[in-house]
């Protein structure tokens, strides 16, 4: 588990291939490309929150990601 060091993002692994996102805007799941042979032990931001780095004993992925989006408040119409 880590938190993003620029924003409310949290970064989760399960030993699996996939990396779990949580935001206060939601969630989301990836799935790691060549994936079904991972087992994701550590992970580790990058300083300003633009990369992830996922490890396991013999494999690395870095996961570039988008900054996280602030929700756009809309009027309802009346």
């Amino acid at each position: 588990m880590a938190w993003d060091p620029r924003s409310s993002r949290l970064a989760l692994i399960t030993g699996t291939s996939h990396l779990y996102f949580w935001s206060p805007l939601g969630t989301v799941v990836v799935a790691v490309p060549n994936g079904p042979h991972l087992h994701l032990t550590s992970l580790r931001w990058h300083p300003f929150g633009k990369c992830l780095l996922a490890n396991e004993r013999k494999h690395l992925s870095v996961c570039f990601l988008d900054p996280p989006r602030q929700p756009s408040l809309k009027p309802l119409p009346p």
